[in-house]
């Protein structure tokens, strides 16, 4: 019988996969989530009595199962740590989305230490024949497990969902760096093939259709784009409106929700950070002081900001949402996205410029850990590099891409939209598509300036092996959509 680890799985279709799994054989010995389905699983056991149920929350803070024991978690050796040492920077990178406290560089580096120790305790000690993860390990404590897995031979596995670009569609990984073997032999096997978009599946007709024949909403160039601009864009923790106490006095619930508003000011609740849990109120401060500071960062880019001139040739960078996956880990040495600008910049044919964007989500209100990868300084150092030029971030990318000769990315969705419009692609960092017919891989300056010769040049994107690249993805991929929502109700028939 296989012994796995469930990591995140936290939602009610990933709790039938489980359960789908143990049907089959598998046993399940450590399941790590949170959320609502996770806690009611784990309140009860129904169905896993055997299985070690951890609140991912208190993993964060290095508080080992009950089921351990005092034995499991040995002082760790050097030689593991030298195992593990190129791993560790990365990791490093990622704790600082769960240090509330700008710890300094000494402590962060003791607590990945302790979560070294923790995974290689809990390995040991269980043996696991595999660890499989919902998305790439994108959390220090998860990408800690996820290469210490490896270093140990233990199998990885990585259900990889497709939702930035194709939200149908989901890809089995055993490491991110290398993608989807099937896919990429697959596609090796069909490259030059014949299939059309009609062989496609339904799912992947549309996104192709609606991709190549994208155009900007209303026809102008600058329109703000309607669906990175949600009305869902709020504060967190907000202070209640003299409008809103006046609609709960009316509706005489006023004091119902001033007790359940001061019991979030003032109860503390499970928070994935390290230094341990917060009360609302400390939450409430934490995140005014971010938005400060979001909000100077964005004043900084707009003193800066130039309208693209669409007459010149040049390549377009849309920065990439941070902290996130895409970039850490996914974009190596590249998640300093000024590496990548630094080196295209470096690259460029005489006469060419870089338009640079940001990602426009990067400065909403409830995204409240951006500040993390934004600095006083960051644009300015855009904006001083040879031919790079920032553009106003409300405009639309679709029209960047258009005019672009090439775009350069370090995992983002855009490189896959380039290609699906016949621009080629500059990727940076381990973009699922990146084997795809379109996809200049590169690393460094002589790389980058080979391919951009080569854009010159009389290079194409073959819209054909781009079809086939997709009826490759149409085979191999597993067709699931939000697998991780909350809302989940299971089709029984």
């Amino acid at each position: 019988m296989k012994r796995v680890f469930l990591i995140n799985f936290s939602t009610p279709i990933l709790v039938d996969v489980a359960r789908n799994l143990k049907a089959r054989g598998i046993e399940i010995i450590y399941w790590q989530g949170y959320r609502d389905a996770f806690d009611e699983l784990a309140a009860t056991r129904a169905g896993f009595e055997g299985t070690i149920f951890w609140h991912a929350f208190d993993a964060v803070k290095c508080v080992p199962p009950p089921e351990a024991g005092s034995d499991a978690f040995e002082p760790l050796s050097s030689d593991i740590i030298e195992r593990m040492y190129m791993h560790g920077w990365p990791s490093l990178s990622m704790l600082s989305r769960a240090d509330y406290a700008h710890s300094p560089f000494v402590k962060r580096r003791h607590i990945y230490y302790r979560y070294l120790k923790y995974w290689w305790g809990m390995l040991k000690k269980f043996k696991p024949d595999a660890v499989v993860f919902i998305s790439v390990p994108h959390s220090a404590l998860g990408f800690v497990l996820y290469r210490l897995a490896q270093v140990l031979n233990i199998k990885t596995i990585i259900l990889y969902g497709l939702s930035q670009s194709i939200d149908s569609r989901a890809l089995v990984l055993n490491d991110f760096a290398l993608g989807s073997r099937a896919l990429e032999q697959e596609y090796q096997r069909i490259k030059d093939a014949s299939r059309t978009v009609q062989d496609l599946s339904d799912d992947l007709q549309e996104h192709y259709l609606s991709q190549k024949h994208a155009r900007v909403p209303g026809g102008a160039p600058d329109e703000r784009y309607a669906h990175l601009l949600s009305k869902d864009n709020k504060m967190p923790f907000r202070v209640p409106t003299l409008k809103t106490i006046a609609r709960h006095l009316w509706h005489f619930t006023f004091f119902k929700t001033a007790k359940s508003y001061l019991s979030m000011l003032f109860s503390k609740r499970k928070t994935p950070y390290f230094g341990g849990n917060l009360t609302g109120l400390q939450m409430m401060l934490l995140t005014r002081r971010w938005s400060r500071m979001r909000k100077e960062f964005q004043r900084e880019y707009a003193a800066l900001e130039v309208r693209p001139d669409y007459r010149k040739k040049y390549v377009y960078i849309p920065l990439a949402f941070q902290p996130e996956m895409t970039t850490c880990p996914m974009g190596g040495v590249f998640d300093d996205q000024l590496l990548m600008i630094d080196t295209v910049a470096s690259a460029l044919p005489e006469g060419w410029a870089v338009y640079v964007k940001e990602h426009l989500p990067q400065w909403f209100a409830h995204h409240t850990e951006t500040h993390l990868y934004r600095y006083e300084g960051y644009y300015r150092e855009i904006a001083s590099m040879k031919n790079v030029h920032l553009v106003p971030a409300e405009t639309h990318p679709y029209e960047l891409i258009k005019n672009a000769q090439a775009v350069a990315t370090v995992t983002g969705s855009s490189g896959w939209e380039g290609i699906l419009r016949g621009k080629p692609a500059l990727v940076f960092g381990y973009a699922w598509y990146m084997h795809c017919d379109g996809v200049f891989q590169v690393s460094n300056k002589d790389e980058c300036r080979a391919a951009l010769a080569a854009i010159q040049g009389d290079y194409q994107v073959s819209e054909q092996r781009v079809i086939n690249f997709l009826a490759a993805l149409d085979k191999v991929s597993v067709r699931v959509k939000n697998y991780k929502t909350r809302d989940y109700i299971q089709n029984r028939e």
